[in-house]
């Protein structure tokens, strides 16, 4: 992940900037994009921010890239499959489909 930021402050949404929806996730993972685990860097990038914020609160993340990017059918589903990703390193039960 090259060019990432955050939002000013420990409060408010976790603001990532990237130029590829490709650099949220691990290319070297085998299976469908739709169902890659998030990239270690980004999934560092994000908890790190994360552990700034207060517990009791919702976490928001927003994803910032090129308009030809959001186009594209990976960045269909990908706010779902972040939170599906985070919902499983917290112990939930939310497994890749076979």
């Amino acid at each position: 992940m090259n060019d990432v930021s955050v939002s000013p402050g420990t409060k408010g949404p976790i603001a990532v900037r990237i130029t590829s929806i490709a650099q949220l996730f691990n290319s070297l993972d085998p299976f469908p994009f739709q169902e890659r685990d998030l990239d270690k860097n980004a999934e560092a990038f994000i908890v790190g921010w994360a552990r700034e914020l207060p517990r009791d609160e919702p976490i928001h993340i927003v994803l910032h890239m090129p308009a030809a990017e959001v186009q594209k059918p990976e960045c269909r589903d990908v706010g779902l499959r972040i939170a599906e990703i985070f919902q499983i390193s917290r112990g939930g039960h939310a497994a890749r489909s076979q």
